[in-house]
């Protein structure tokens, strides 16, 4: 059985749950910074917390156009992650839906911005 998991984990100039905006350039140097340092998928969306050998990260890319997985939208831009699940409470969260989306899970820095009517 394959137990892989697909999400998208950040969307370029689009308000996230925490009310933040990333440009195109800070998605893809995200993912390319998570590839190149982290690579670990031990803090998943909603906070559960798996240990290193229970989610493998098997893919993790920027999507080069508009597509659909697991019934969600993927934009060209987006940040895209895949994970093996080894882990059987984690595989039925995915399965049942309180698993959705890979999360971030990191710190920076933000600008606020003023909002201009045109």
């Amino acid at each position: 059985m394959d137990r892989t998991f697909t999400s998208v984990v950040l969307r370029p100039e689009v308000v996230d749950s925490h009310d933040h905006i990333y440009s195109h350039d800070v998605v893809k140097s995200a993912c390319y910074d998570y590839l190149k340092s982290c690579r670990n998928a031990s803090v998943l969306e909603h906070y559960i917390e798996a240990e290193s050998n229970a989610v493998s990260v098997v893919e993790c890319f920027i999507a080069p156009t508009d597509y659909e997985v697991n019934g969600t939208d993927v934009l060209k831009g987006d940040w895209v992650m895949t994970a093996q699940i080894h882990d059987d409470t984690i595989w039925e969260a995915c399965q049942n839906g309180t698993f959705k989306a890979f999360s971030v899970g990191c710190r920076g820095t933000f600008e606020t911005m003023e909002v201009v009517d045109d």
